[in-house]
C-alpha cells in the first residue's frame, strides 16, 4: 500500500494566501476587507500555519473572487483559477499594461495624458487588476492612512453624469487639476464635495461644470511592491 504524502504548507493555506495576494494585488488586510471577513487576523493565522481555511472563510473569498478554484483554496491542489478562466488570464496578460502618468499630471487636467500623444509618451506598467485605464502615483499625504505618498493607483473612468459613488475614493479630473478624494453630494446639485482622508486638509467644493472626468480607483500598489 502506497502512503499518501501531504504537503502541510499547502493544506494549511500559507501558499494560497501568498498567491491570492499576488493575484489580486491586495495585502492581507485589504484582502480580508474585500472578502467581508470581520478581522484580517484570520488570514494572518492561515498564512502562519495556525490552521487552514474553514469552509466559511473559503466561501467568502470565493464569493469575492469567483475565478478562484475552491479545491485549490481548501487543499492546495489543482490550478488556482477555474479552468474556463485560465485561457482568459493568459490572453489578457499582454493587455494588462497601462500608462503610468507622471506626478506632473496632478498639476493640470489628466485628460491631456489619457488621450493623444502624451499618453503614448507615458511609461507603461503592469496592472494587477483588469480593466484599468491609467495609473497614477500619489503625491502628498492628503489621503493617508489609506493612500501614502508614492503609492501607485490604477484607475478606470466612469460615467459621472449617470452615477457617482458617493463616499468612495475617486480621481476627479478638473480644469484646475486632478484630485484624489472621497466624493460626497452637495446641497447644491451643481456641485460636489471632495474630502481628504487626512483630517488636516479642508474639504473642497467642486463645480460639476469644471469636471472633465471621474475615475474609480480599482487598486493600489506601493512603488516598491504590492500593498
Amino acid at each position: 500500500m502506497t502512503a499518501r504524502i501531504f504537503d502541510s504548507e499547502a493544506v494549511s493555506g500559507a501558499r494560497q494566501i501568498e498567491a491570492l495576494c499576488r493575484h489580486t494585488g491586495f495585502n492581507i488586510k485589504r484582502l480580508s476587507e474585500e472578502s467581508g471577513l470581520s478581522t484580517p487576523q484570520t488570514l494572518y493565522d492561515i498564512k502562519n500555519g495556525k490552521h487552514g481555511f474553514s469552509r466559511e472563510v473559503a466561501n467568502k473569498l470565493r464569493n469575492r473572487f469567483p475565478e478562484i478554484n475552491m479545491t485549490w483554496l481548501l487543499l492546495g491542489s489543482g490550478p488556482m483559477l477555474e479552468a474556463s478562466l485560465q485561457s482568459e488570464e493568459s490572453s489578457a496578460s499582454a493587455e494588462s499594461r497601462v500608462p503610468l502618468l507622471p506626478v506632473s499630471a496632478f498639476a493640470g487636467p489628466i485628460r491631456a495624458f489619457s488621450e493623444g500623444q502624451l499618453r503614448e509618451q507615458c511609461e507603461t506598467i503592469y496592472s494587477p487588476t483588469r480593466g484599468a485605464d491609467l495609473a497614477l502615483t500619489i503625491s502628498g499625504d492628503s489621503m493617508e492612512p489609506m493612500l501614502h505618498d508614492g503609492t501607485i493607483i490604477f484607475i478606470k473612468r466612469i460615467n459621472e453624469s449617470a452615477f457617482l459613488p458617493w463616499g468612495h475614493t475617486v480621481v476627479i479630473d478638473t480644469e484646475n487639476g486632478a484630485f484624489v478624494k472621497d466624493v460626497f453630494p452637495s446641497q447644491n446639485e451643481d456641485q460636489i464635495i471632495a474630502r481628504s482622508k487626512n483630517p488636516k486638509y479642508p474639504e473642497m467644493v467642486i463645480p460639476k461644470s469644471s469636471i472633465y472626468g471621474v475615475y474609480r480607483v480599482l487598486n493600489a500598489v506601493k512603488s516598491f511592491g504590492l500593498m
